[in-house]
């Protein structure tokens, strides 16, 4: 897990697992996500696709870091 120090934030809604699994979409990830909201959450194990989250993930994180 990484946290950022910087007044900008990511605002992508992603998580990769491991290098493996790859969680991606408008889900907010709170309770009334869950229970309320009209939300989408994609879960792939593609590994092209999980490797390009995982490549612009670094990028993002990388030019954050400058900041």
């Amino acid at each position: 897990m990484r946290v950022d120090q910087t007044d900008a934030h990511m605002h992508h809604k992603f998580a990769l697992y491991d290098d493996a699994r790859l969680l991606s979409g408008s889900y907010n990830w709170t309770r009334s996500a869950a229970n309320y909201n009209q939300e989408n959450l994609i879960v792939t194990s593609d590994r092209a696709i999980v490797e390009r989250f995982g490549s612009e993930f670094e990028r993002l994180w990388s030019d954050f870091s400058r900041r």
